[in-house]
């Protein structure tokens, strides 16, 4: 009986010190410093970690971050390996030193960011070989002195009730991209886009930025969205934007080409018509027109010296005509 009771109690003792006890990295309002990478699937929950150079979550492993602070040494980063899950939500992201920049969270598709704010580094959402229907999710979160760029060939990412300060959102072949209720403000430029074909902004504030939207290459759709920018609302290349509901300033467009232009559901804007139109899309037409200007002139010049070959030569006979009859007379 006695054994019994020896053997009952040592088991009672290994389950709770295996599974009733947390295994380290786990406990509430504990400092953890993490460096390196292939960390198991962990939930950390009201935990301060600091990252001294990486945190890397490679493939098959999930990481999750709950009411969590992290904070960055100088060049540190952030990078979640395709394959591998990566959640946060309530947590904060900072550089270690206030005014130190950090190379900020590299993440896969199978990524997601709620309430979250992110100071002084990027996110970057980039997909690899493998598409499984997942999507990148910022949700609610604030990223200040940072940017947002997306990466091809990404085509499936959401930010919604986000606010970036200080930096802009860069879509790089973005084809199924959701960006809505969205603020952007005191950036170079609060979107820039390029390659994207089907991306549509709704319900967003870009205001208070160098350039409000630059367009390279595409064909985005905006819709019930303020710009009001510094110097231009909308810098446009090689591309068609089209415009629903949308305030922004007619005098604040750029066209870099006779191509671009934007779609207004009442008219469309293209860049005016110059001398340098003619010169790029009719030049055989231009040389004609120049090649006859410059043979009209000279034909000009030609008569204008024989007019006045002519008239010094009735001149000079005049002259000659009347110093002969003075001769004769005298």
């Amino acid at each position: 009986m006695k054994k019994e009771g020896v053997w009952i109690g040592f088991t009672l003792l290994v389950f709770l010190l295996v599974y009733c006890i947390p295994a380290k990295g786990l406990a509430e309002n504990e400092n953890i410093t993490l460096n390196g990478e292939g960390y198991e699937s962990t939930i950390f929950n009201d935990t301060t970690i600091m990252i001294n150079e990486s945190l890397i979550v490679v493939p098959g492993i999930s990481l999750s971050l709950i009411n969590t602070t992290l904070l960055m040494e100088k060049n540190s980063y952030i990078t979640v390996r395709e394959g591998g899950k990566f959640f946060a939500e309530n947590s904060t992201f900072a550089p270690k030193n206030e005014k130190d920049k950090w190379c900020g969270l590299d993440l896969s598709a199978d990524s997601t960011l709620i309430n979250c704010k992110i100071s002084n580094g990027d996110i970057s959402i980039y997909y690899g070989s493998v598409y499984d229907n997942t999507w990148a999710c910022v949700i609610n979160t604030t990223v200040i002195g940072g940017s947002i760029s997306i990466s091809p060939p990404g085509n499936t990412a959401s930010i919604t009730n986000t606010t970036i300060i200080g930096g802009g959102v860069f879509i790089d072949g973005g084809e199924y991209v959701s960006f809505e209720n969205n603020t952007i403000k005191n950036s170079s430029y609060g979107l820039d886009l390029l390659h994207t074909w089907k991306t549509t902004i709704k319900n967003c504030a870009l205001t208070s930025n160098t350039i409000g939207v630059r367009c390279w290459m595409s064909h985005p759709t905006i819709v019930n969205t303020t710009i009001s920018s510094i110097k231009y609302d909308f810098y446009v290349a090689r591309s068609s934007v089209k415009l629903v509901n949308t305030t922004f300033d007619e005098n604040k467009i750029y066209f870099e080409d006779y191509v671009s232009k934007i779609i207004l559901p009442d008219k469309t804007l293209t860049k005016e018509k110059g001398l340098d139109y003619y010169f790029f899309y009719y030049p055989v037409e231009v040389i004609g027109i120049f090649n006859l200007c410059i043979i009209g002139v000279a034909v000009t010049i030609v008569i204008i010296l024989c007019v006045i070959f002519v008239k010094k030569t009735k001149r000079g006979r005049t002259r000659n005509q009347t110093n002969v009859r003075r001769g004769e007379k005298a």
